[in-house]
């Protein structure tokens, strides 16, 4: 308040828009409490977006979920990546779900609880250091119909 006091001697302004302010948040926190889907509904939200952090971590395990670079061009980048990598996450997610939820007897065992805490950021099914399944007992199709480039031999023989 002392800092706000030394403001109002430069801005007659700084003083009632504080009062007013410190109203807007008691009015604020006495709608919060008397109101369950209010701290609900801000609740649901908190989790969501803590979620999505947990995701950008997760997708950016190799830097502990940091930016490391001071170059803003490469901050942008990587944010734009791991932007396009998340919607890309939760888009393949909300297929899957689709998918599980197309079968009725499965819905109708849902309860509201579950239908509401249902959410394609979920990432606990994905491997993020990749998944090579190798079948030794079979092997690698490959044709030469799929090379597109020709070697020098064939260059020299056309």
């Amino acid at each position: 308040m002392h800092n706000v006091r030394n403001l109002a001697k430069i801005n007659k302004v700084v003083i009632p828009n504080y009062k007013r302010d410190r109203a807007v948040k008691t009015i604020f926190l006495c709608k919060y409490i008397s109101s369950q889907d209010l701290r609900i509904e801000i609740t649901q939200s908190l989790n969501i977006v803590e979620r999505v952090n947990g995701i950008m971590g997760f997708i950016f395990y190799g830097k502990l979920g940091e930016i490391s670079s001071n170059n803003t061009t490469e901050q942008e980048l990587s944010i734009v990546c791991l932007h396009l990598l998340q919607v890309c996450m939760v888009y393949i997610n909300t297929l899957l779900i689709q998918e599980v939820l197309a079968d009725q007897i499965l819905f109708d065992k849902l309860t509201k609880e579950d239908k509401r805490s249902i959410t394609p950021l979920i990432h606990s099914h994905i491997n993020p250091y990749g998944l090579f399944p190798l079948d030794l007992n079979q092997r690698l199709i490959i044709s030469n119909d799929n090379i597109k480039t020709k070697t020098s031999y064939q260059h020299k023989a056309v």
